[in-house]
């Protein structure tokens, strides 16, 4: 395969860290509104393993009513930080809304390979689908979501349900995603990823879209850097390209690290796309 090449300036840009005056800030009040949803929710939270690895571990907060739609969000950190702990900004506004939200952890690398770390998402996605109802969960009704590393991750499990017989996932909201790696084999990224071509390639989920019908959120901060607000815009074009239902919106005044930050919020613009799209009908229930 062809090495692809990229503007060094374009490259740059995904030094994420830099993209904002005060990273750690940033990161201390996105823990800080995970810290305070915990604590919100303490009376239905419990934690589960979804497999044999110690890192495969996930925080359930169970909605108070049966048949409740999920929301199964996947944590950034570039795949190689960050954990469920410090996610959990949106269980408060979410579970308010009568979903079951819960937030998943993954071994990070460069301990964890990527194949790795997409095996054990898939290992949790299939996981809450055998055990939703135990937590007031719809398992016809599982939402899939995640933002930077998690988005991408996301994709690969929306890539993963087109091959399904009877798919898992009902709608997803990919959130300032890295859709497409192949710029990151150029990247310092790439000495935790160690990715090579191939797997850029088999790895990007721009180039394995999600299956049609599908209801997908893509959305991204105004503020970020151009690469990443690409990412997200052609994931969106690859998927309205394969027939979903597809919403994009750019959240005014937000940058990479803070615009999962809305969804803290119940009455926030990208609050309210994700509970709609987590209620919108699928093309074939429409049928």
């Amino acid at each position: 395969m062809n090495k692809l090449v990229f503007d060094p300036a374009d490259l740059e840009q995904y030094r994420l860290q830099a993209s904002v005056a005060d990273f750690d800030a940033e990161m201390a009040a996105y823990k800080q509104a995970s810290e305070r949803a915990r604590a919100a929710l303490e009376a239905c939270f419990s934690t589960h393993a979804y497999g044999d690895d110690p890192t495969e571990k996930l925080d359930i907060y169970a909605a108070s009513q049966a048949g409740a739609p999920v929301y199964l969000f996947i944590h950034g950190g570039y795949w190689r930080m960050l954990s469920k702990d410090d996610s959990a900004m949106m269980a408060q506004s979410l579970h308010a809304a009568g979903a079951t939200v819960i937030c998943l952890d993954y071994g990070l690398a460069p301990a964890y390979r990527l194949p790795q770390i997409v095996a054990q998402c898939e290992r949790a996605l299939q996981w809450v689908h055998a055990h939703a109802t135990q937590f007031n969960g719809d398992p016809q009704r599982i939402h899939i979501s995640g933002s930077s590393a998690g988005g991408h991750l996301s994709g690969m499990l929306l890539a993963a349900d087109t091959r399904r017989e009877q798919r898992l996932i009902h709608s997803a909201s990919i959130i300032s995603g890295v859709m497409d790696l192949h710029p990151l084999l150029q990247t310092a990224v790439n000495d935790w990823l160690q990715l090579n071509e191939e797997q850029a390639q088999r790895y990007s989920p721009a180039l394995h879209p999600p299956a049609r019908g599908t209801p997908v959120l893509v959305a991204w901060g105004a503020l970020e850097p151009a690469v990443m607000q690409e990412q997200s815009r052609h994931y969106a074009r690859q998927c309205e390209l394969a027939g979903c239902l597809v919403q994009s919106m750019a959240v005014p005044n937000r940058n990479h690290f803070n615009v999962l930050m809305g969804l803290e919020q119940s009455d926030s613009a990208l609050t309210l796309a994700v509970l709609q799209t987590m209620n919108r009908h699928t093309q074939e229930e429409r049928l």
